[in-house]
């Protein structure tokens, strides 16, 4: 959670491993822009790539993202996963 140096939130999100020294950070716009300038400003060796999100209403343009993200809260779960990826998953 981003917080100012007098420990005030400047907002949250959630932030994904993805591999060796590859980090995804998914939150609002807020809170990756000050992401973004420290990344910048800070004296940091990081390498920043930013992907905003989708527009609402793309107006029958294509939308082109790096990463899609999907959220699927169901009580058959475990069940859909099994089919939608015919593989086996632990429950």
């Amino acid at each position: 959670m981003p917080c100012s140096y007098d420990g005030y939130v400047i907002g949250d999100g959630i932030l994904f491993y993805l591999d060796t020294n590859e980090l995804l950070f998914v939150g609002r716009a807020p809170t990756v822009n000050w992401i973004e300038f420290h990344g910048q400003t800070g004296g940091y060796k990081v390498d920043l790539i930013r992907d905003d999100r989708s527009p609402s209403h793309p107006r029958g343009n294509a939308v082109v993202r790096r990463h899609y993200r999907y959220q699927i809260q169901d009580l058959t779960l475990p069940k859909c996963l099994r089919r939608s990826m015919a593989v086996r998953y632990r429950t």
